[in-house]
């Protein structure tokens, strides 16, 4: 039975190979005439019954159903298709329903209401104004909690009202309800004061609330005024043309030229340098700054100061004069218009110069000191002058601290008047110099002054030149002392360790700063020493006011103050160190900390003042008991 069975699956196999042959030359023959159906109709059957054949011999006689043979459709990719549409339709209605509800439902927001100042663009300081604030509602919808605040200059005079304010010091109305399809206005009369020349902002801020929003909305409304003038005139007449030395007087007129009255107006002059105000009316303080105050002046007054004076022999060419007139208002000063007048000061026959330590401007001296003066003395002219008077005039309110009889005078004679001399006879071109020195008392007593005048001068054929004059301001009498110290005045240890030091042992001492100060007022105040590589800095920093700091990268430490009250006459601040000696240190003082500076700037003067103390070593000079123990390193 093998055998056949082997035969008859030889013979399907060989059956299967032709037909699968043959469909293989229709194929091509298919390929090379072209499409099945461009066969005859009888070879077309023929050919299609073949293939039938030859397909069944190779799957048998089952049926094949094409359809299986398609790609299988993705499940996932169905399943996200179907969300997306889903999505999309719930999208659509979202939408769809938002429309509805702003389009029919929702209130809208009313962006009508307005807020406007109306007012003069440009205001002479000193006139009448009118401010307006205008506020609209032109909706159907009204208004509620409708509240409005104006800011004016604070310089602004506030006569009236076309409706009183809720808050007067603020103005701020406070106005409730605003119907729709109306408006109102706030009228605000006075007087404008602003500064010349400025622009000047004036805004208005109103909040409200609309009938259909539960929140607040604003406006904000602003205009400037510009403002160049003022109603205050000032004029200031002298001499054109004058020569050094020579009697001058000037008048300056305040006028106002405006409707209402002015208070509060000062009057600030700048005077050229090298004049000598002798005299005023109203009068000034004596070696005080230029300036006048009018208490009142009324609607097309007018107010005059004069002043008199001379110019130094060594000023020539044009002076000025510069006037600023200002108004006083809350702690501050408004400017409203300046003058300025000039004289031609014409070169002198006699100059006389002044110098005051080196220098012919204004100085600054510490209390014991040396104030020199010299006096340079030259006859420009082409002739001699004769009988010439020499005076230098020391000028104060006060008794001036001046050691006069350890006073070097270069031959000079001390009077009430100052210290004089007298020439016969000065040739043409020859110069005179005279050197004299001051030393200050070691101490500022009461009633002495802390700043006087001193000018020289030189009569001659019944003229006199004078020189520039010289503020001397004396400096606040600061002053900077170090101590250390193991023991405190009443025999309790500030330190600790072994007294004296011992080699291998550590000891721990107190440094102690104090600054002494009167006169003046002190800021920006440093102390500041540095300690030997074999000293360790041990903390523990106390001060009255300001702060100690130790700088470990080099050793530094500093004490920082602000400021320092002339009330104020003394202020502690110290530290901590330690020392641990060693073989090399015995027998001998171990020092302790480098000298001390101290650097401050005198509030009055304006100069910076130092002042430093030597180094100190384990001596202990300044502790009583410590140095009875003695200071020398021991093994």
């Amino acid at each position: 039975m093998t055998p056949k069975v082997e035969k008859h699956e030889h013979h399907v196999h060989h059956e299967q190979k032709k037909d699968s042959e043959v469909i293989n030359d229709e194929k091509h023959e298919i390929k090379t005439h072209g499409h099945l159906s461009d066969l005859p109709q009888k070879t077309r059957q023929e050919k299609e019954a073949l293939m039938d054949e030859g397909l069944e011999a190779i799957y048998g006689d089952h049926t094949i159903n094409f359809e299986k043979l398609d790609r299988k459709e993705n499940k996932l990719t169905t399943l996200l298709l179907t969300s997306i549409i889903i999505l999309g339709v719930i999208t659509a209605t979202m939408w769809s329903g938002f429309f509805v509800y702003t389009k029919f439902f929702e209130p809208t927001r009313d962006k009508e209401f307005t807020l406007e100042i109306a007012m003069d663009d440009t205001i002479v300081s000193g006139q009448k104004a009118q401010i307006e604030v205008l506020y609209t509602n032109p909706t159907n919808v009204p208004v509620a909690a409708l509240e409005l605040d104006l800011n004016l200059p604070s310089a602004f005079r506030t006569y009236s009202f076309n409706q009183e304010p809720t808050d007067l010091d603020n103005l701020i109305w406070d106005l409730g309800s605003l119907s729709g399809m109306s408006d109102g206005k706030i009228i605000v009369d006075g007087v404008w004061i602003a500064q010349t020349p400025s622009e000047t902002p004036v805004q208005a801020h109103a909040t409200y609330k609309p009938g259909n929003f539960n929140s607040n909305f604003e406006e904000i409304a602003v205009t400037y005024v510009t403002t160049l003038e003022s109603t205050l005139k000032a004029t200031i007449e002298g001499p054109e043309e004058a020569s050094a030395g020579q009697d001058l007087l000037y008048n300056m007129k305040i006028e106002n030229t405006g409707e209402e009255a002015f208070e509060q107006v000062l009057i600030n002059l700048d005077l050229p340098e090298g004049f000598y105000l002798q005299d005023s009316e109203p009068s000034l303080a004596a070696g005080g700054p230029a300036q006048w105050t009018i208490a009142h002046i009324d609607a097309g007054a007018i107010e005059e100061i004069t002043f008199s004076g001379t110019f130094a022999s060594n000023i020539e060419s044009f002076q000025y004069f510069d006037a600023t007139i200002s108004l006083a208002i809350d702690d501050r000063s408004v400017e409203q218009a300046t003058a300025q007048a000039y004289t031609d000061v014409l070169a002198n026959d006699m100059t006389v110069q002044l110098v005051a330590n080196g220098s012919s401007s204004n100085t600054s001296l510490d209390i014991g000191s040396t104030l020199r003066l010299s006096i340079s003395l030259e006859n420009t002219e082409d002739i001699p002058i004769e009988d010439i008077d020499i005076l230098l005039d020391f000028q104060a309110d006060d008794s001036i601290p001046i050691k006069w009889s350890s006073a070097s005078l270069d031959d000079g004679t001390i009077s009430s008047a100052g210290i004089s001399w007298s020439f016969d006879l000065i040739e043409s071109g020859e110069k005179i110099l005279l050197n004299t020195s001051f030393p200050l008392d070691s101490t500022l007593g009461v009633g002495d002054a802390d700043q006087f005048r001193i000018v020289a001068s030189a009569s001659y054929q019944g003229r006199t030149v004078m020189s520039s004059p010289i503020e001397v301001s004396i400096n606040s009498q600061a002053s900077l002392s170090t101590s250390i110290r193991y023991f405190e005045e009443d025999g309790s240890a500030l330190g600790n360790g072994p007294l004296p030091p011992q080699v291998g042992n550590t000891t721990t001492y107190r440094v102690i700063w104090n600054i002494q100060n009167s006169l003046h007022d002190l800021e920006n105040i440093r102390v500041s020493a540095s300690l030997p590589p074999h000293v360790i800095w041990a903390g523990n920093a106390t001060q009255d006011i300001g702060a100690i700091t130790f700088n470990d990268s080099d050793k530094t430490v500093t004490w920082n103050l602000t400021s320092l009250s002339a009330g104020i006459s003394s202020v502690n601040g110290s530290f901590s160190i330690s020392i641990t000696p060693d073989d090399g240190d015995i027998g001998s003082f171990i020092k302790l900390i480098s000298g001390s500076t101290l650097s401050a700037k005198d509030v009055t003067t304006e100069q910076t003042l130092s002042r430093s103390t030597d180094s100190l070593n384990t001596d202990l000079t300044d502790d009583a008991q410590a140095s009875r123990v003695g200071g020398i390193a021991v093994e």
